[in-house]
């Protein structure tokens, strides 16, 4: 997978749950931008 978490799992650890952020977690981020690129 590439991803940090599986690069230091050690032998015998396995991963239970994984999750990714919702778009609306970046809502502020973009709102931002848009503003910024406004003026």
């Amino acid at each position: 997978m590439g991803r940090y978490i599986d690069d230091i799992l050690q032998p015998g650890e396995k991963v239970l749950y994984s999750s990714n952020l919702h778009w609306v977690v970046y809502w502020k981020g973009i709102l931002g931008w848009i503003v910024a690129a406004a003026l």
